[in-house]
């Protein structure tokens, strides 16, 4: 799913503006389509959200940033000098400039538009600061510019809006160049007037903002925003690190550098952070540290992966941008005093406390990244059993059963694997680096523990590693050290777990990224592995396939991605249950047919016709489906016309009437009723025993002997068919696996309607073709070789035709013919499939209609039984 512009048509949507053929132009598409300014985004259940309006969103590198959402933040500030309602943050894009910016501007409580005095000017230098802070926490962009402007830039439309984009306008145009030549010399003189460093603190953060940013000390002072000089999250964790070891804490929050970019701020924080921690320095360990503060919404909790840090995290907090705080729990252990956890379940029960005491009242958003999914599941469980609502369980790429994987890490692959987590190398020589460690120290060829030798490996690996990297970072050898044994202590924790019990009321979403290696294809894995989760959930359960491979799903290449997945996940959860609305169905003058090896080569494309095919039509031919070829096909209906083409007492000796089960052949021309078709048929299924005396119609149906021909009398004819049947059966299997993709659902969803030996009815159908004698019996230009109908109790039919003649009829009321095409497998979607879909996939009534029918027509067709529901 992805946000886009939402446009509207139809008889209700105006046409244009009156008297206005600008904005007329401006707010339609050249085929008639209105542009409502609104972006939004249509999820798997076809309901529609708005999330924003277009004009009204930032679009900095990719990541959209909800303008009303900033100028809440800094209303929300406090700000001294701001006149109540009167900021606007306005999108604008500079010449030459790769991305989108922003300005804003607001009304002072100081008039601007008169001659300002010195005093008046530094109130509104301190202001504009201020703002750019806020919008800077809020966002993570600083604003291009930060300027207030007089009462008139501010009228109204006649809808009662402030215009951003005239605000934008008037700015690029140089309408203010005056005032802002006079703010920024106030704020030159400003900053240049502010001492520098007056404390041992302050000295040590201006050394370190110069050594990391590259900037000579002397040249900074206490006003400078840190992302004035175009801080990233990479930046801000060298400079955690280098405070943190520069000031002796243990673990500045990260929230503290976002939420204080400007140097004084930042340094009267710090200040008080190395106070208050000198007072006390037995603080308890605390597993939370807070990425995000602001949002309206309830928070969303992050758990860590198996190398127990968090920093994964980082930028998925900046861009997730969905109204609500952001925690990261990070493992016990790193601090010199700290034990790591004995067990997952202490880590869990330590990990809901802390959940618990942070936010007490609920609902609930978890999520895990790989060894943490499992965390977040006994975490959710916790939760449930105490009754308190979760609303949402995320799994990031781990399967339920990890035991398998954790007896495998042994010592030395978990220090390579956090090596790879770290890109200290490259993923693709991991197996090259545990090599030349084994050969180097022969001791870990058969050790699985820690080693006595660990701080001799530890440091090998360390010096072979990217120093550049380990630079940036700013990983010391002791820090190293101490993270491997975490990480490991982590792994053996799960080396003892297993599932049990179920999430009953979270909906739970498996994220499902490239896996590792030795775990195959995303298919495979997601099919043997991940799909397993779905025997641990009561609630709504779905997996969605996300970007990049098990250790870059959050890199910075794919975050956005992610993140833009992950609120369409919570959002899916806050639904109410009956809020699904299907779309309206679009209707069709043609059946759709499908290419089935694109499957293979265009897996979008593919999806996309079979979507259109799935829910508007109901109706799709197959070509290159596997097993179908012409010259197959051909031989059946070759047999097909051998078999109606024997003495009607050859066939009457096989009628159905010889057979409790309803097997063998029969004549529709004979019917009396509604029912009468001119066509005969031979049914047969797979071979069983006869049911009881007492069975259902139903079963009857389905289960007894077959009345087959004498193989002297029709060489090869029952091979065939039960190869045709085969056929159907293995393309029914692959068809059923392509919805569960479409529909975002694990495959067992509907393997489990099937019975686990498989059951088939079969026909042939001989349609006679239209003749003198029966043309007469036509009425409104149908002859009936079979009624309207739509298939009641299957999920999909598949069958193949010799001929046209067969017709659906589309949403308007009219019968669409649907095409022989040589090689082609006709499917449509049974009644049982549009229930269980809630009437996203359409069953579609259809017909035969022998006036389209001029020679002999044979239909080979199959029903695969499924149990009802």
């Amino acid at each position: 799913m992805q946000e886009g512009q939402l446009q509207v048509s139809g008889p209700t949507v105006f046409r244009k503006y009156y008297n206005d053929s600008q904005a007329t132009n401006a707010s339609f598409t050249s085929d008639g389509w209105f542009i409502t300014g609104d972006i939004a985004i249509i999820d798997l259940d076809g309901n529609l959200s708005l999330t924003a309006r277009e004009k009204d969103c930032l679009n900095i590198n990719g990541v959209k940033y909800p303008t009303l959402d900033i100028e809440r933040d800094v209303d929300s500030a406090d700000i001294d000098g701001i006149l109540k309602a009167s900021i606007y943050v306005c999108p604008m894009r500079l010449p030459d400039a790769p991305s989108e910016t922003y300005g804003v501007f607001y009304q002072h409580h100081i008039p601007v538009d008169r001659s300002l005095g010195k005093d008046e000017l530094a109130r509104i230098v301190a202001t504009n600061r201020a703002i750019k802070a806020a919008c800077t926490v809020s966002c993570g962009q600083i604003p291009h510019i930060v300027l207030p402007l007089p009462s008139p830039f501010f009228v109204k439309t006649a809808l009662g809006k402030v215009s951003r984009s005239a605000l934008s306008s008037a700015y690029l145009k140089g309408t203010c160049s005056s005032l802002e030549q006079q703010l920024s010399a106030a704020q030159s003189h400003s900053d240049h007037a502010k001492d520098g460093p007056r404390s041992e603190v302050e000295h040590a953060v201006f050394d370190v903002v110069s050594s990391v940013f590259n900037i000579p000390s002397s040249s900074l002072h206490r006003s400078l925003n840190l992302f004035d000089f175009g801080a990233s999250s990479l930046d801000l964790m060298r400079l955690k690190q280098f405070l943190q070891e520069r000031l002796s804490v243990s673990d500045l929050p990260t929230i503290g550098l976002l939420k204080h970019p400007e140097l004084g701020p930042l340094c009267d924080y710090l200040s008080l952070l190395v106070n208050s921690r000198s007072k006390d320095m037995s603080s308890s360990y605390d597993p939370l540290v807070c990425l995000h503060s602001e949002g309206s919404q309830p928070p969303l909790f992050l758990i860590h992966p198996g190398v127990g840090e968090i920093l994964v995290f980082i930028n998925l907090a900046r861009v997730l941008n969905d109204d609500r705080p952001v925690y990261a729990l990070r493992a016990r252990g790193f601090d010199n005093d700290d034990k790591a956890f004995g067990s997952l379940d202490e880590m869990a029960e330590s990990y809901t406390a802390a959940i618990e005491a942070r936010y007490p009242q609920g609902p609930y958003y978890i999520a895990g990244y790989s060894f943490g999914g499992a965390v977040a599941f006994e975490v959710t469980k916790k939760l449930e059993s105490e009754g308190r609502t979760v609303a949402w369980l995320g799994i990031m790429n781990l399967p339920p059963h990890i035991q398998f994987r954790m007896h495998e890490l042994v010592w030395l692959e978990v220090m390579i694997n956090l090596c790879v987590f770290l890109a200290l190398f490259p993923d693709g020589e991991s197996g090259s680096m545990i090599a030349q460690v084994q050969e180097h120290f022969p001791e870990l060829l058969s050790s699985d523990s820690e080693p006595s030798c660990a701080t001799d490996v530890i440091k090998w690996v360390f010096d072979h590693s990217d120093q550049a990297r380990l630079d940036a970072l700013q990983l010391k050898l002791p820090d190293f050290e101490r993270w491997i044994r975490v990480a490991y202590d982590i792994s053996c924790t799960g080396r003892s777990y297993e599932p049990s019990g179920s999430v009953r009321g979270a909906l739970t979403t498996i994220f499902c990224a490239i896996p590792l290696h030795s775990m195959g294809t995303r298919k495979e894995f997601k099919a043997d592995r991940l799909s397993k989760w779905a025997d641990f959930c009561q609630g709504p359960y779905e997996m969605v396939d996300v970007d990049g491979e098990h250790y870059t799903m959050l890199s910075e290449t794919h975050v956005s991605s992610f993140a833009e997945r992950l609120r369409g996940a919570i959002g899916r959860s806050q639904l109410p249950k009956d809020s699904a609305i299907p779309r309206p169905k679009l209707d069709f003058d043609a059946i759709p047919i499908i290419d089935f090896s694109l499957y293979s080569s265009d897996k979008g494309k593919y999806f996309q016709q079979m979507q259109y095919a799935l829910e508007d039509v109901g109706f799709g031919i197959l070509v290159n489906a596997p097993g179908f070829e012409d010259t197959f096909q051909k031989e059946l209906f070759s047999l097909a016309d051998q078999l109606f083409n024997k003495p009607q007492e050859w066939r009457d000796a096989l009628g159905t009437s010889t057979s409790y089960s309803l097997r063998g052949y029969f004549r529709a021309d004979t019917i009396q009723g509604h029912h009468k078709a001119f066509a005969e048929a031979y049914r047969f299924g797979l071979e069983m025993p006869s049911p009881p005396a007492d069975a259902p119609f139903w079963l009857r149906l389905h289960e007894g002997p077959n009345q087959w021909p004498r193989e002297d009398d029709l060489p090869r004819f029952r091979s065939m068919m039960e190869t045709l049947f085969q056929q159907y059966r293995n393309l029914n299997i692959t068809l059923n696996e392509h919805v569960c993709q479409l529909l975002n659902i694990p495959n067992k969803v509907l393997n489990d309607f099937f019975p686990s030996k498989a059951e088939f009815n079969s026909a042939i159908w001989h349609y006679f073709p239209v003749s003198p004698e029966i043309l007469s019996e036509a009425r409104d230009g149908f002859l009936q070789g079979m009624h309207e109908h739509r298939d009641p109790s299957t999920f999909l039919t598949c069958l193949i035709q010799s001929r046209a003649g067969l017709q659906a009829k589309n949403h308007a009321g009219t019968w669409v013919d649907v095409p022989m095409v040589p090689g082609g497998v006709v499917f449509n979607i049974g009644m049982q499939l549009m229930k269980l879909t809630g009437g996203k996939f359409v069953a579609t009534t259809h017909r035969v209609n022998t006036l389209k029918i001029d020679t002999d027509r044979f239909v080979p067709e199959a029903f695969i039984r499924h149990d009802d529901f």
